[in-house]
């Protein structure tokens, strides 16, 4: 009886134990996912930290099948479980959340704005769309009568005043042919309220696009996104006539995005993907002139997925490649403003 009691005592000591142990694992790896840290370094500590959780999970398990009492203590095995079940709904919720912050953190830049200010060529645009919802952002018209009309949608850390910052102090706007250049705010970016989703910036580009539509340089609306902000473009260029589609480091699908982080999100797995981010399947949709530039050295967006999208649109495709440029370099890496100036012009003959 000693020896039975010394060996239930042991087990229910392991069980906070474990559970700490099982807690601390899911926070560190929510931890990392969160962190900022490149994604090949955020993504193997991701996956050290889940398969901590679940390797503890299971050993919680089996010292519940192994330990049962069921003539003396026959709830005792029923709590583990429960235990072990709440466990993991714990983490599946944490992993949900932290998508949030992974796709869209927000951002805001006050500095820039203030410095913007009286600048000649730029302005503050405020409008509301037909879902009542107000949008903030930046416009850029080097002209009274420009070339055309660029609509921007930018990445997940991108704000229209710090974008608009960089060409008012140092930048060039000839690489983008005398277009106008119009950037709107996400939800919760910029002076714009609420928490941007997939649903949102698909509808913000709609918004965008009917309010660009009575801007000078309307009569050609060219789209343009930067990684997250790929998908924005897609889906407008599948809904709206425009006359030519610019996509830096662009994706085929979210799922794409959550593996090039944490490789899990497939088969089953992939209904824990919160935003699906289906620009593969508005693609075929697309008819207009459509320049896709990427890297393979891109750890955000893999570069297979870039070439996958691009062979999905209906309309002509121009892929142009670029060796070593990182993520964020994209868009201004060598040779590219100069192909983009070459695409616009193209457009501009048409």
């Amino acid at each position: 009886m000693s020896g039975t009691r010394d060996c239930e005592s042991r087990g229910t000591s392991a069980v906070p134990l474990a559970a700490a142990s099982l807690a601390g694992g899911v926070g560190l790896a929510v931890a990392f996912w969160r962190s900022g840290l490149t994604s090949a370094v955020s993504g193997a500590l991701v996956v050290a930290g889940l398969v901590l959780a679940i390797q503890l999970a299971g050993r919680l398990l089996a010292w519940a099948l192994t330990h049962r009492q069921p003539t003396h203590r026959p709830g005792r095995v029923g709590a583990v479980l429960l235990g072990v079940v709440s466990a993991v709904v714990a983490l599946v919720t944490l992993v949900w959340g932290a998508q949030q912050d992974m796709m869209f953190p927000g951002a805001h830049d006050d500095a820039d704005r203030a410095a913007l200010q009286g600048l000649p060529g730029y302005s503050e645009v405020r409008f509301t769309g037909v879902d009542g919802v107000a949008y903030n952002g930046m416009l850029y018209q080097p002209s009274d009568a420009p070339n055309g009309l660029i609509v921007y949608f930018g990445g997940n850390g991108e704000v229209s005043y710090a974008k608009m910052a960089l060409y008012a102090h140092g930048g060039d706007w000839s690489d983008l042919d005398d277009f106008a250049f119009l950037d709107v705010d996400y939800a919760g970016y910029g002076m714009n309220t609420g928490q941007a989703s997939m649903n949102t910036i698909y509808a913000e580009s709609l918004a965008v696009y009917d309010y660009a539509t009575g801007l000078p340089g309307a009569a050609r609306i060219v789209g343009m996104g930067f990684s997250i902000g790929t998908g924005a473009a897609v889906y407008l260029a599948a809904h709206r006539a425009l006359a030519g589609l610019v996509l830096y480091a662009p994706y085929a699908n979210g799922y794409d995005l959550y593996n090039a982080v944490l490789p899990i999100f497939h088969g089953p797995v992939r209904v824990l993907a919160r935003y699906k981010l289906p620009s593969d399947q508005y693609a075929p949709q697309v008819t207009c002139p459509v320049l896709v530039v990427a890297s393979r050295a891109d750890q955000t967006v893999p570069f297979a997925s870039s070439q996958r999208l691009a062979g999905l649109f209906a309309g002509d495709v121009s892929f142009y490649t670029v060796g070593g440029a990182s993520h964020n370099e994209v868009p201004s890496a060598a040779g590219v403003p100069a192909r983009v100036k070459a695409f616009l012009q193209q457009v501009t003959s048409q």
